[in-house]
């Protein structure tokens, strides 16, 4: 029995001692040669692709801007109403701009006289310049502090209307009465201005003073045209569509919950996409696509290209790199499509039929810009050159130098692509 023991004992130390010889030579094996990884060079349909995801947004959309210090006097339009382009939406009070208007066009008016007073060598008694600009300078202060008496009149007023103690009447007068006094503010401002300018320029040589009064008439003139622009009293839609957003009313004044109306020509809908430089270099319009809505995973809709910017942008929320706009319309829409949902957009690029491909990391490119792979055969990985094709996130079309079958590294390491060939000890690869 003991010989038995003592036998059984040198026999467990002995496959011991070869368990651990075997586990060194493994390890001492270099890792080049254990953790590559085998496949084969395939036939297949390959679709080059791009994934994006947008927003979907209508055809085309028109935002009005309401101005807080004009009065709706009649809305002639209501959600959910269609328009066309043209038609009335609402009629304002644009009393305050005509007044800012008429402000501007007696501002020019002086200011042109002063000039031609200037190049017929008419000046004034410097004396006399500074008393105007004194007189001025306490016109506006005056006009200034009945301007803040009549806005704590307004916050009082406003708490009170709010609370059901005064009309709604009063509460507007109130409002009228501030945007009044802002008004003669407006005016003695630029009475002041121009009394400044007379008077800080008085010494000045007579080429400067021209300039000078010449830059402020060039301005004053940009303010009427943009004062014209707004006293037109008539807000129109400038495209087909319908009303999406209109809340306000008759007799209000437009505040921060009601001064935006929205009109959507929703003749169409479309997603509008951001793409990355690398991307966008490979639209066309009328490619083709297939959109899914977020949440509606059993949809698919069809959808086609028909618009590439021809300017890239950047923006600051989107990190480094300039972005291409694209939009693509979706063909068949139905009722569960809503503008505001997020989409994925699917757009192929090109398909190749029964192309040869391979591994996308199996393609190493040397520094002279050669692509090539490790072609393996007896147990010999070899470098080979070869053409490529169409590419996909994972995929590569080999065009020359492969061919079905041919089998290939498919994570070739560092090590290995500094050398022409190298062996592969084929009882420790990957096979795919």
């Amino acid at each position: 029995m003991k010989i038995k023991y003592k036998l059984g004992l040198l026999l467990g130390i002995i496959i011991l001692i070869c368990i651990i010889g075997i586990m060194t030579i493994i390890a001492a094996v270099p890792s080049k040669y254990r953790k590559i990884e085998i496949s084969t060079a395939i036939r297949k349909n390959l679709t080059q692709r791009i994934n994006a995801e947008g927003l979907v947004e209508p055809n085309k959309q028109q935002v009005i801007n309401l101005d807080p210090a004009q009065k709706v006097l009649e809305v002639l339009a209501a959600e959910g109403q269609n328009v066309k382009k043209g038609d009335l939406i609402l009629r304002l009070d644009s009393s305050d701009n005509q007044y800012k208007l008429s402000v501007e066009e007696i501002n020019l008016k002086l200011a042109e006289r002063e000039l031609a007073k200037l190049l017929r060598n008419e000046t004034a008694d410097k004396m006399d310049a500074e008393y105007s600009y004194k007189q001025a300078e306490i016109a506006a202060a005056s006009a200034r502090t009945e301007l803040s008496a009549a806005q704590k009149i307004l916050s009082a007023d406003e708490l009170l209307f709010e609370k059901g103690a005064i009309s709604k009447k009063q509460y507007e007068d109130s409002l009228k009465n501030v945007i009044g006094k802002e008004d003669v503010l407006t005016l003695k401002t630029m009475e002041l201005d121009r009394a400044y300018q007379s008077f800080a320029n008085f010494d000045l040589d007579k080429e400067e003073q021209v300039f000078k009064l010449r830059s402020s008439i060039s301005l004053i003139n940009e303010n009427i045209n943009n004062l014209k622009s707004k006293v037109d009293a008539d807000t129109r839609a400038n495209i087909d569509g319908r009303v999406v957003k209109l809340d306000i009313e008759k007799d209000q004044y437009p505040t921060s919950e009601n001064s935006q109306i929205f009109i959507y020509d929703m003749s169409r809908y479309i997603v509008n996409l951001r793409l990355k430089q690398q991307d966008a270099l490979y639209i066309k319009e009328g490619m083709k696509a297939k959109i899914k809505v977020k949440g509606m995973d059993e949809k698919e809709y069809n959808g086609t290209v028909f618009d590439v910017d021809e300017i890239a942008t950047a923006s600051v929320s989107e990190g480094k790199g300039s972005k291409i706009n694209v939009k693509v319309s979706i063909d068949n829409p139905d009722e569960s499509i809503k503008t505001g949902y997020e989409a994925e957009v699917k757009i192929d690029l090109n398909i190749k039929a029964d192309a040869v491909v391979v591994d996308f990391e199996s393609i190493i490119m040397d520094k002279d810009g050669k692509k090539y792979i490790y072609y393996v055969e007896n147990n010999l990985a070899r470098r080979k050159i070869v053409a490529t094709g169409i590419e996909t996130s994972f995929e590569v079309e080999i065009t020359e130098g492969v061919i079905p079958g041919d089998r290939y590294v498919v994570n070739p390491p560092e090590d290995m692509q500094e050398k022409n060939s190298m062996k592969i000890w084929g009882w420790r690869y990957e096979s795919k």
